[in-house]
């Protein structure tokens, strides 16, 4: 599962990196989505998040 995990998070980065590839407007919610999923990637293997607690993930 978390060699999936991980292959998932970078494939994702690579595949929408893709100059054809649609992205959504505005380009900050792209930016913002690979960014959350690095940040939950972090978490998964680590065991704890980068962020100061008490801490809420803001929607995207």
């Amino acid at each position: 599962m978390a060699e999936g995990f991980y292959y998932v998070s970078h494939f994702v980065t690579e595949w929408t990196s893709h100059p054809n590839f649609p992205r959504p407007d505005p380009v900050q919610y792209y930016e913002d989505c690979l960014e959350r999923l690095r940040d939950l990637t972090d978490w998964f293997f680590h065991g704890w998040h980068a962020y100061q607690e008490p801490h809420v993930w803001r929607d995207l």
